[in-house]
């Protein structure tokens, strides 16, 4: 207990915890703790500031590689939408909207959904988009201007924009603007500043900040536990899940798709035909309701339907490579092998690391007698998945 405030480093030793905790994160030491690098990037050749740099390297090498990883399999997935076609606006939006919507979602984690799509006519005049602007001018702002008296917000802001921004990027890749899961990382600064803030009055010597510290620290960890079962319990399968998302935002159209996809996998085929023509009145032109409803009739027989879904949802999206290997089956088996010989063979070279489409190639080759040609075709189909019974 009497060990001076200013040596921090022998506090473990002479005061009890809460308190040497309390030091550590009073703004004395702050300066210490967080400012290990200058602010002049021109210093930081020196020796202590080197050391610093050096101690991170690793860590950014391995996130480069990560990151570029990560882009490389969406481009191989083809769900990359180039700027021109989403547009500088909706990208800056969606990462305006970003920055807010994972402070207020980690700070009350209700609603919660596995994939927000972005509504109608986002752009950054959206409210949404507002919205998650405001908030993080606001947090930059008093970030700023408290960097003298509490230096670990700025640092802690900081953190959380290096660790979201390249996630905010991404949305443009895919079908939502956000998911929860990016959040996961990002986030632990404020955890970490939040219990540096509850260790403030845990150190204290009065009896009555401690209590009411204590008591508040209990209540937020119970109420989070009640909400991570209750989250745990909506996570038990798709259909469950899917079912949650649509009672929490009933004009989910990825949520309506995903739930009929999730049927259609129990054979409940009539259930997952309607919600499939659900998704279509909320987006009419999403071919990926379209190749299921297609897929639906096939296996219902009802071939000219399936073709029908299957050539509207190509005429949507003319890559779907999925799409035309189905409808070379649906061809086939109308007896029209010839154009599904054809189908088989665009799917093949749309989707050549696709071992699937390989392998409906080469049987419709091999069917027709070509057997050199239907051999390159189901080796290059078995050496891609080895796995693949059928290829072999």
């Amino acid at each position: 207990r009497a060990a001076p405030r200013d040596a921090p480093q022998d506090l473990g030793q002479s005061v009890p915890l809460a308190e040497a905790a309390a030091v550590l994160v009073a703004p004395a030491h702050w300066r210490g703790a967080v400012r290990r690098l200058p602010a002049d990037p021109l210093r930081w050749a020196q020796p202590g500031p080197r050391k610093v740099a050096l101690e991170k390297a690793p860590f950014l090498a391995a996130s480069f590689v990560c990151g570029l990883v990560t882009l490389l399999g969406f481009a191989q997935a083809g769900v990359i939408r180039s700027l021109e076609d989403v547009g500088v606006g909706a990208v800056l939006a969606q990462a305006a909207h970003g920055l807010g919507f994972y402070l207020w979602k980690t700070l009350v984690p209700i609603g919660l959904l596995p994939i927000y799509e972005a509504p109608p006519g986002f752009g950054p005049t959206h409210p949404a988009a507002l919205a998650g602007a405001a908030t993080a001018a606001a947090v930059t702002w008093a970030a700023w201007r408290l960097r003298r008296r509490a230096p670990a917000l700025l640092a802690a802001w900081i953190c959380y924009c290096a660790s979201i921004l390249p996630i905010l990027s991404v949305s443009r890749f895919g079908v939502h603007m956000a998911a929860d899961r990016y959040s996961y990382l990002a986030c632990l600064p404020w955890a970490a500043l939040a219990g540096g803030g509850l260790l403030l009055p845990l150190g204290s010597r009065r009896p009555r900040p401690r209590g009411w510290a204590a008591l508040g620290a209990a209540c937020v960890l119970g109420a989070l536990v009640l909400l991570c079962r209750e989250q745990v319990l909506i996570w038990r399968g798709s259909e469950d899940l899917m079912r949650h998302a649509l009672a929490v935002d009933p004009g989910h159209r990825l949520a309506h798709s995903w739930l009929a996809i999730a049927l259609e996998e129990q054979g409940r085929f009539a259930e997952a035909e309607t919600l499939h023509r659900e998704t279509l009145k909320l987006r009419p032109n999403f071919s990926v309701a379209r190749y299921h409803l297609g897929s639906l009739a096939f296996k219902q027989n009802r071939l000219p339907e399936a073709e029908a879904e299957l050539r509207a949802a190509l005429a949507r999206s003319p890559g779907y490579s999925q799409a035309v290997t189905k409808l070379g089956e649906v061809l086939e088996r109308l007896g029209r092998g010839e154009e599904a010989l054809i189908e088989f063979s665009r799917a093949a070279k749309m989707a050549p690391d696709s071992a699937d489409a390989l392998y409906r190639f080469g049987k419709a080759l091999g069917d027709r007698g070509r057997d050199e040609e239907a051999a390159r075709e189901l080796g290059a189909a078995a050496t891609l998945d080895p796995l693949h019974a059928p290829a072999q």
